[in-house]
């Protein structure tokens, strides 16, 4: 039976990530709704207003047509749990692929029996770092 240990578990999270859908459409419909703006509130001041006060009227009416036009949505990450997925497994299965096809094409006995004695050692190998991720986890969250 084989013994895995020193195994760094590093739990998967979600990611939230925000977009903006931005394209052709959205752009247009962004010119339009800033051309049937009224700016009065802005540009009637007579020269008694200083620049802040200006800025945050404008700031008023620009981030609301903004976020009219281009809505934000939220896409979260689907992430696999491979946290048993070692740089070691990683490595067999890449050795794995190579001698399944060395013996995919080749006749020598030897070989093939080399390659399912590797298989069988890969899997139990996998088999076991699933486990012990998996109980590492529920002794975790307990």
């Amino acid at each position: 039976m084989l013994k895995i240990n020193n195994v760094n578990l590093q739990l998967q999270q979600h990611h939230i990530y925000t977009t903006r859908n931005i394209n052709n459409y959205s752009i247009e419909e962004f010119k339009t709704r800033l051309s049937y703006e009224s700016w009065d509130s802005i540009f009637s001041c007579n020269g008694n207003v200083d620049t802040d006060t200006l800025f945050n009227l404008f700031h008023n009416n620009y981030p609301r047509i903004f976020y009219a036009s281009f809505p934000s949505h939220k896409i979260i990450e689907q992430s696999n749990n491979n946290s048993w997925l070692t740089p070691g497994i990683r490595i067999s299965c890449k050795r794995k692929r190579c001698l399944h096809l060395l013996t995919k094409d080749s006749d020598d006995v030897n070989l093939k029996n080399y390659y399912r004695q590797y298989c069988k050692t890969l899997t139990s190998v996998i088999k076991e770092a699933k486990k012990y991720m998996y109980n590492m986890y529920n002794n975790y969250n307990y």
